[in-house]
């Protein structure tokens, strides 16, 4: 079962684990050339019963199919409440979901750090838990078979469930569960998602530079500087410090946004642009017109989608805690180039991959981005230019 290019086109959601009968499919990180990538591992001792679950839940054979609302605008939206506000990475888009999902006695299933700061799902009904879940991580969250089915069954009780990912992710969980009326998803916008073993070697690499576990990892700090320049902040255990400028400064984010750390599913990603199949699709209001967010005194602006009949019907149960101003899409999708195309590979990426094999995550980064760009951006930040090269480059899109 699930016939296809699995090591290139595998999104390593773990619906068909999650998904199989008689719990014969794991996933499990590859050596050699696939670097660690999870992919779908079967045990044979276990007999194979032909019944399809498997094929049946994978979004990549089978995208699930939605009631789409293509008359909703699309909206720029932050928090009422500043203070929360300043806590989530843009404009709070996601908690104010959330937090109406809970108030109808619901449950929320996102992304949070566990205690080794690993990216990985939790089901729950705690504000705390979800609280938890508003900062960005740059890493694909660990979905267990364990959490989804704690999902589904959640749903079969007739519990509200609110599910919070990547669009991958998003249409797995779809096609696991039917997608019922009481299940709302929410997608983030999506460069692709680095696999976790990246992470965990950096993370690593940076301790034992440091000489002490990492016990904090924020990708997009808004202290000191706010939304618009974004900080990465690591803490360790012996109360050492790691802060740099997100994008320009930090190379495992660096090569993220190089495209040298996401799976091969990332560069044919089939929920792009009228294919995601979320409820809601939310994330950075890039783009958007300075007398749009004039309009907004908080830090950070989301933009939200309604992409389905069922989203339209949920949006009046949580529209009170944000405000809303209508934004051109067009614009949006300018400046978020990936909401409607796939990620490229870089031509380096065999290589890069080769020499991850052979020596630190970090010396390979190195030697696969482009430095003399980043010295350049780093420079044009230092000199105060960066706001004037940026409208420069907004205005030639």
């Amino acid at each position: 079962m699930l016939d296809f290019d699995r090591p290139n086109l595998c999104y390593g959601c773990g619906a068909c684990a999650a998904a199989c009968l008689q719990n014969r499919i794991t996933l499990t990180p590859q050596k050699g050339c696939n670097n660690g990538f999870s992919l779908p591992q079967f045990d044979d001792a276990i007999p194979c019963t032909g019944c399809g679950a498997c094929d049946n839940a994978c979004p990549r054979l089978h995208p699930p199919a939605v009631d789409r609302d293509a008359k909703s605008p699309w909206l720029a939206v932050q928090l009422r409440d500043a203070a929360e506000t300043k806590e989530s990475t843009s404009g709070g888009a996601f908690y104010a979901i959330a937090r109406s999902v809970l108030a109808r006695g619901g449950m929320v299933c996102g992304c949070v750090w566990d205690e080794t700061l690993t990216a990985r799902h939790i089901l729950t009904d705690k504000e705390a838990d979800v609280k938890r879940m508003r900062q960005t991580r740059y890493v694909r969250s660990e979905l267990s078979a364990d959490c989804l089915r704690r999902l589904r069954d959640a749903l079969d009780e007739g519990t509200p469930v609110l599910f919070c990912s990547v669009p991958c992710q998003v249409a797995a969980v779809q096609r696991l569960t039917g997608n019922p009326e009481q299940l709302l998803t929410v997608a983030l916008t999506c460069h692709g998602a680095p696999e976790p073993a990246f992470w965990e070697r950096y993370r690593r690499e940076l301790a034992d530079r440091m000489r002490a576990p990492m016990t904090e990892a924020v990708f997009r700090s808004k202290t000191p500087y706010g939304w618009g320049r974004s900080r990465t902040r690591y803490a360790f255990a012996n109360g050492k410090r790691l802060d740099s400028d997100c994008y320009i400064g930090d190379p495992y984010v660096i090569a993220f946004s190089e495209n040298l750390l996401q799976r091969g599913s990332c560069f044919d990603c089939r929920f792009k642009g009228e294919q995601h199949t979320a409820d809601y699709l939310i994330g950075d209001a890039w783009g958007v017109d300075e007398a749009v967010l004039r309009r907004f005194p908080g830090d950070g602006v989301s933009f939200l989608v309604r992409n389905t009949q069922k989203g339209a019907r949920h949006f009046a149960e949580f529209a009170d805690a944000l405000t809303c101003a209508e934004i051109s899409a067009d614009r949006v999708r300018r400046a978020n180039p990936y909401l409607c195309k796939s990620i490229s590979p870089p031509a380096s990426r065999a290589a890069f991959l080769a020499d991850c094999e052979k020596m630190p995550l970090t010396c390979a980064i190195k030697r696969h981005i482009p430095n003399g760009r980043y010295r350049v951006k780093r420079l044009l930040r230092a000199t105060g230019l960066w706001n004037l090269f940026f409208a420069v480059k907004q205005k030639i899109k």
